[in-house]
């Protein structure tokens, strides 16, 4: 396992040293939708530009390495030739979600290991099945009748797995978007919506009555009820403090922030007097994308996060179309579940979950750019350069 993990970080490392490198010698970007592009970049930059002002530059240069995996959206975007080899993709990441689900489901249920996860942390390995989930459902939804059995199959495999991994704000954010498909994906007269919600919040009770979900929400009330007593050395507890003392730094500094790489020791002065300020300083970041973002680029970071997440939802959302049906259904989802378990953690900090999200994003933006029309855009450029 430690040898597919050295070889998927040489392999993005290599991807986001060559990409930058072919366009720096003069490669040009023929299908990359321009202010798609400039989203990504963007965001990239306000980050590198907080890093003139962090003091803690061990951490700002860990920020950096995070968000150029960004970058392969964009290079997923230029590079993929056509469609079918998109959906392959997909495919393959449908079956190493599967994959992660059947080992999870074995630790769960054999060796009785409670939130199993496999070799990420149980919120880290949640996030990345809630990802998983998004491309099956996306794909299942506009499969024929054979094809359909498959990615149910994929679906139940991977929900249960998705249900034993316990990762409450991934549950959230995965039975919200179930409730969204009606209205972003489905053409359904309004009765049939209805009757959609009602189906959705039938199946919901019902697995709230399991005896795990009850224990994880009886573990959520017990941590609210501490922290009101003042216990904070808990989930829940912990976040809240976080949550709390980013909120500190924002008011301090509200245009840009602390830096990208200073969070941790403003953390650690804020919350040094805390009872539980042992169980608080294994903690590097917020647990959450919009905090993260307003206390180390303030305002200017908040509205760059939001532009680099929700412009492919934007780009998409008229573009229907029977032959990208599915992709804007991966773009979509894919937005709603950055955006809704992002609330509870930094997403944006997390390097496999972070990648998953861009892998998505660049394979579904890839749908919708026009191979003929951006080829025909460089030819055009190369034969001015070429006479001018």
């Amino acid at each position: 396992m430690s040898f597919i993990k050295f070889t998927t970080v040489v392999s993005l490392v290599l991807l986001l040293v060559l990409f930058p490198l072919q366009i720096l010698l003069g490669g040009r970007l023929c299908r990359t939708n321009r202010w798609f592009a400039l989203s990504v970049l963007q965001y990239l930059f306000i980050i590198a530009l907080s890093l003139a002002y962090t003091h803690d530059m061990d951490f700002g240069y860990r920020a950096i390495r995070f968000c150029s995996i960004a970058l392969v959206a964009l290079i997923l975007v230029e590079k993929l030739p056509s469609r079918p080899m998109a959906q392959r993709i997909l495919h393959a990441f449908i079956a190493g979600g599967t994959v992660l689900s059947l080992i999870i489901s074995y630790e769960g249920m054999v060796k009785h290991i409670v939130r199993p996860s496999h070799v990420w942390m149980g919120v880290h390995a949640g996030n990345l099945l809630l990802f998983s989930l998004v491309a099956t459902v996306s794909l299942l939804l506009e499969a024929d009748s054979r094809r359909k059995i498959a990615y149910a199959g994929a679906m139940t495999v991977q929900l249960f797995a998705f249900y034993l991994n316990g990762t409450r704000g991934a549950w959230i954010a995965f039975a919200l978007i179930l409730a969204c498909i009606p209205f972003l994906v489905l053409k359904l007269r309004t009765l049939w919506k209805v009757a959609y919600i009602a189906a959705v919040v039938l199946a919901m009770s019902l697995v709230t009555r399991g005896t795990y979900f009850q224990t994880k929400l009886h573990e959520a009330v017990t941590d609210v009820r501490q922290y009101g007593e003042g216990v904070s050395d808990t989930s829940l507890g912990g976040r809240f403090e976080m949550w709390k003392a980013s909120s500190r730094m924002f008011m301090e500094h509200p245009l840009i922030g602390v830096g990208a790489g200073d969070w941790v020791d403003e953390f650690q002065k804020i919350t040094r007097q805390s009872k539980a300020s042992a169980f608080l300083m294994q903690f590097n970041q917020p647990h959450s994308i919009y905090l993260e973002a307003l206390s180390t680029r303030g305002l200017v970071g908040m509205a760059s996060l939001l532009l680099f997440i929700g412009y492919p939802a934007i780009y998409v959302w008229r573009r229907k179309g029977r032959e990208t049906a599915v992709f804007r259904s991966v773009v979509l989802f894919s937005t709603l579940a950055m955006l809704i378990s992002g609330l509870t953690d930094t997403l944006t900090n997390v390097r496999f979950v972070f990648m998953a999200y861009c892998i998505l994003i660049g394979v579904g933006m890839s749908a919708f750019t026009s191979a003929d029309r951006n080829n025909l855009h460089c030819r055009k450029t190369e034969r001015y350069d070429e006479t001018g």
